[in-house]
């Protein structure tokens, strides 16, 4: 389900989320200069690079016909859409759907309400929860004691992070609301639907009535990038048998999990200064690192690594080191390939540099802190591995004895599937090199096993395997390939990939004049034409839902040229088309 949020609000998560650069790559193929990029300016006949791109200041700015402006600018001028409609389609991205999703002024008071209420309300139990830590209460003062000595946390790291205490109560918290906020929260605060909302409290199975959700147990405020309690993570300080570890808020309106990263509000500007994020995976580890002055320091939040996350470690325009910290146990070592699959789903501008955390001896990075001084960890941070090459060390280690063909081929099959995700074939080349040095094979023996996994064209396997085109007509990939273009015609107002596609001659007779007739035609009524068309089957291209889900249409049409190419298609291409620089992007990125 998507997540609902005002268009302020969405404006915000992609201003926060998206660069100029990582836009613009999208579109065009951009090459460095200096501290900026250029590309062919798609404003104008550009034959030279003339649209400079400066990540610095955001802006881009073409040298020939004098186009400029922001990201924002640019979506709207290439893809012929309005602000909102841009904004729209990144938050779509990023799994948010703006409410009433019309323009700003039909955002809807009710909810602008509600969320503010609950940010109040979390805020309100935030303070609550840390007074009760210093309360004469014997479990608080056990708590307080746990945090000193068992987690070796000073005073001003627990008061940094507000650390609290839920008391051993069923009303403790909505005791104290009703009781002393009443008149500031309004008649809400006693509705139990809406406690339910606020994901403090749940309902008692016995009685039915709101109760609260967290009983004797460590308080983490979880905040967003705005520095605002959005969510609490809870640990257990006794072994109960049944009772989780750690229990976290459940999603509300103003808390998806996989969309934040714990203690991001207080790392972002240090990772901006140092150039690097360290990215762990619990709550104490994160805290343990900030006292010790490893301010860069995020986690995840109880959850594998989403591409909603990546987006906020990654943006373009700041090149940074990211270190993969998850622990050393095989949980962790799942975690770590889990992530790295993620980073080569997303396309990025410039390629990140991923390293991996090892820490010798200890199972987290708390424990190490603990026990050795910081200047040891720097150390290690700084000479992290390269991720690939430590997930693989992983791999090999998984398997004792390396000697037994049995045990090798295992582990060449795990170490095939981790390299045959990344992109770049000359990172897999690196490490096709490092895997025969460790298990004893050729290294054309591997690159041909990872080749031999990969279809010819890596875009087929999305284009033109048999879930894609349950029905070929004819078992014809060229038609299909045809019929792709035209339904981009028909689904898309880019009038850059309006002039690829206008540029192609198509073989197919039939498929040439529909494509001139759509064409001709205003698009609103470009879809209609293949709907009354009998020969055009629209359930053979299940291309509409791509489309409405925001995904990238010159990927689309970069696919479906590439497989004609492939197919050794006769289609003939004139003059210096969009078609053909999309090619020599394609292959640029092979190479």
């Amino acid at each position: 389900m998507p997540f609902k949020v005002t268009f302020t609000e969405a404006l915000k998560e992609v201003k926060n989320r998206f660069d100029i650069l990582s836009i613009i790559s999208r579109n065009l193929t951009v090459k460095k200069t200096g501290t900026n990029f250029v590309a062919l300016c798609p404003f104008h006949e550009d034959k030279s690079p003339s649209l400079s791109i400066s990540p610095q200041k955001e802006i881009y700015k073409c040298f020939s016909c004098g186009a400029t402006g922001d990201m924002f600018k640019f979506i709207t001028e290439y893809q012929k859409i309005s602000f909102y409609e841009a904004v729209k389609n990144l938050a779509g991205e990023m799994g948010y759907e703006i409410i009433k999703g019309e323009n700003t002024a039909h955002e809807d008071p009710k909810v602008l309400a509600e969320k503010d209420l609950l940010f109040k309300i979390n805020d309100i139990a935030k303070n609550f929860f840390a007074n009760n830590l210093y309360s004469t209460f014997p479990e608080a003062q056990s708590a307080l004691n746990y945090l000193i000595t068992n987690r070796s946390l000073s005073q001003e790291t627990i008061d940094n992070f507000e650390l609290g205490f839920s008391l051993n109560s069923t009303n403790a918290l909505l005791s104290h609301l009703q009781k002393n906020y009443s008149d500031e929260l309004g008649d809400l605060i006693k509705q139990p639907d809406f406690l339910y909302k606020t994901g403090l409290f749940r309902e008692d199975k016995q009685t039915g009535i709101p109760t609260d959700r967290f009983r004797e147990r460590l308080m983490i405020p979880i905040k967003d990038q705005e520095n605002r309690v959005i969510a609490f993570g809870a640990r257990i300080l006794k072994d109960i048998s049944g009772q989780p570890k750690y229990y976290n808020s459940p999603e509300t309106s103003i808390y998806l999990k996989g969309h934040h990263l714990f203690a991001w509000n207080m790392a972002q500007e240090h990772t901006k200064t140092e150039k690097k994020i360290l990215l762990l995976e619990g709550y104490f580890d994160v805290i343990q690192a900030h006292q010790k002055g490893i301010k860069y320091a995020v986690a995840c939040l109880g959850t594998a690594l989403t591409k909603e996350q990546v987006q906020i470690l990654y943006q373009s325009n700041l090149p940074r080191k990211i270190i993969l910290g998850f622990d050393a146990d095989s949980a962790g070592q799942k975690a770590l390939r889990s992530s790295l699959h993620i980073f080569q789903e997303l396309q990025f501008a410039q390629k990140p540099d991923l390293k991996a955390l090892y820490l010798p001896n200890v199972k987290d990075i708390d424990e190490f802190l603990v026990k050795y001084e910081v200047k040891e960890l720097e150390d290690i941070l700084q000479n992290a591995p390269f991720a690939y090459e430590f997930a693989l060390k992983k791999i090999f280690q998984n398997y004792i004895d390396l000697q037994d063909n049995q045990e090798r081929r295992k582990a060449l099959e795990e170490s095939i599937d981790l390299i045959y995700d990344i992109q770049d074939s000359i990172e897999q080349e690196f490490l096709a090199e490092y895997c025969a040095k460790n298990l004893s094979f050729e290294k054309n023996t591997i690159l041909s096993l990872i080749n031999k996994k990969k279809p010819k064209n890596p875009y087929k396997k999305n284009l033109f395997n048999s879930k894609t085109w349950p029905k070929r007509i004819g078992n014809n990939n060229r038609d299909d390939a045809q019929k792709t273009l035209i339904w981009l015609l028909a689904f898309s107002n880019d009038e850059h990939i309006a002039n690829s596609i206008k540029n192609i001659q198509f073989e197919n007779s039939e498929m040439q004049a529909l494509k001139e007739n759509i064409l001709n035609l205003d698009f609103a009524k470009r879809k209609s034409v293949l709907e009354e068309n009998p020969s055009f089957n629209l359930t053979k291209i299940p291309l509409e839902s791509r489309v409405e889900k925001g995904e990238n249409l010159n990927n689309i049409l970069q696919q479906a040229i590439e497989a004609l190419n492939e197919i050794n298609s006769p289609l003939k291409f004139y003059g210096r088309s969009w078609a053909s620089q999309i090619q020599e992007k394609y292959k640029s990125n092979n190479n």
